[in-house]
């Protein structure tokens, strides 16, 4: 009956309250006060439903679209009263994304049938939500107008709408896991599978994995530091799957571990990238003679484990590690090489643990044991945690975020293949006399005079003659040319 009643009232258009209470006329009637907007603000989102609960509230989501109408038409837009507008806007684009899909999940659900529809309802749909809240709440109020408690709840509230397709896609993957492994066509792309999209036997490849980058890492940190590689080269977007359950030593060996094997002597291996003694590391490999390189970087995953604070903020420090060292390492990059970027697996945040008894073991998002556990689904011995709790055995402290299960921000990994750039027809040296030289580097040309002696000559004949050389190269035609001598060690130097 009070359902009934709630809904007479609304579609009654009757006003419940004077208008002397009401915050909307308030804003409008003091919109010259950033003070004023900022307290008006602050009560409608008092009286708005957040939280997603079955009673009246005084405000209405089309409320809140005119308070943010009315503030964006102020025409003085000063630094707070530009705050407060990216703020509401923010927020209820980040409503109404929550209440379409609070409307039609089980729709949504239903109408998957295949890997590919699964991808594009949690690439499109799913994944960035927890990342929008988390930046709505610790990066645009910056005036603290909702509470913390019911940031908690609307925490809550979203992730009650993702269970629901955590829980489906889990099934979905262990009705299809064993299949994929097994016969390998017609898949998805799993991680041991990644070598084989890239010419890795014949070509200069250099593998960059990334430890517990989860999809809306690559996309609101990862991708910005590649931009220039991503804007001028030809590009294949992908998705891999981390093998389960999605740990570092299962999944992130199984990118390499074939090439490994089979290129052992053309592979040069650097983890820990991300470390300022590893960086002069990194910058020499790509000088070095080796065809393959593989560089690890750890940090989403060392900082994600001991993280106690929201993703947003997680992922700014994350961009911090990128500015102080991996942007320049990026730029260093050479032209003639594949270029593959992928992730071993995400992570998942807990917002709750469950005690496991009588298990042979149990790990944050996994567990083996021959009893029934919640909220998980089986893959071969392990029982694969899905939802936003995790397990626990005894005490101890608790991650906040973790990994190891089967939850979609686990185990769909971005993968990005940048070909080589394509050279071009001029030859980066031309001699134009016994007294010059022309040198090109990329679309420049310098003129260079100075007087050539006989191996001078030589040297720059042979480069003129070549395109896209490593150090080897250059080495080996000048061994064939001049001998095995030291001279070609003087050269080299030269």
């Amino acid at each position: 009956k009070r359902d009934l009643a709630e809904k007479v009232i609304r579609k009654s258009n009757l006003s419940l309250y004077k208008n002397t209470d009401d915050y909307v006329i308030f804003i409008k009637e003091n919109q010259d006060s950033p003070a004023s907007i900022v307290t008006g603000v602050k009560n409608i989102l008092k009286e708005f439903n957040l939280e997603g609960a079955k009673r009246l509230y005084k405000y209405s989501f089309d409320n809140l679209r005119e308070v943010l109408q009315i503030v964006s038409d102020i025409r003085y837009q000063i630094s707070s009263v530009k705050s407060i507008k990216i703020f509401l806007s923010s927020l209820i684009d980040w409503l109404d994304k929550i209440y379409d899909l609070e409307k039609n999940s089980y729709k949504l659900i239903n109408s998957i049938s295949n890997y590919n529809q699964w991808i594009q309802i949690i690439t499109e749909r799913l994944y960035n939500l927890e990342y929008e809240l988390s930046e709505i709440r610790y990066s645009l109020d910056t005036e603290s107008l909702i509470e913390s408690s019911r940031y908690e709840a609307l925490e809550l509230r979203l992730n009650s709408i993702l269970n629901e397709f955590r829980k489906s896609f889990a099934q979905f993957i262990e009705t299809h896991y064993s299949s994929w492994i097994e016969y390998g066509s017609e898949q998805p792309i799993l991680n041991h599978s990644i070598s084989n999209y890239v010419p890795v036997e014949s070509e200069k490849t250099i593998f960059i994995i990334f430890d517990g980058m989860r999809y809306d890492a690559w996309k609101n940190v990862v991708k910005q530091y590649f931009k220039s590689l991503l804007e001028n080269r030809e590009v294949s977007y992908n998705y891999s799957l981390a093998m389960l359950p999605s740990t570092t030593s299962l999944s992130r060996e199984a990118i390499y571990k074939d090439i490994r094997s089979r290129f052992s002597r053309e592979i040069n291996y650097i983890t820990k990238s991300e470390s300022e003694s590893r960086q002069q590391d990194v910058r020499d490999s790509f000088l070095m003679t080796k065809r393959i390189n593989i560089l690890i970087f750890n940090m989403f995953d060392k900082e994600g484990h001991a993280s106690t604070q929201g993703l947003s903020v997680f992922y700014k420090r994350q961009k911090e590690v990128f500015e102080a060292s991996i942007k320049e390492l990026i730029r260093t990059l050479p032209k003639d090489a594949h270029i593959v970027i992928a992730s071993d697996h995400g992570f998942s945040k807990i917002n709750k643990y469950i005690k496991i008894d009588d298990a042979e073991q149990v790990r944050a998002r996994y567990v083996i044991s021959p009893n029934t556990v919640p909220e998980s689904i089986q893959i071969g011995k392990y029982k694969l945690a899905y939802s936003d709790k995790g397990y626990y055995h005894g005490g101890g402290e608790r991650d906040l975020y973790s990994h190891g299960g089967a939850s979609f921000e686990e185990i769909v990994l971005p993968f990005i293949h940048i070909k080589p750039k394509k050279s071009g027809v001029k030859n980066p040296v031309g001699i134009t006399s016994e007294n010059g030289f022309k040198l090109r580097i990329e679309d420049k040309e310098f003129n260079i005079s100075v007087k050539l002696n006989k191996k001078e000559k030589e040297i720059l004949q042979t480069l003129s003659r070549t395109n896209q050389l490593t150090t080897s190269d250059i080495e080996g035609l000048l061994i064939n040319r001049f001998g095995e001598a030291g001279m070609v060690d003087g050269m080299m130097k030269r």
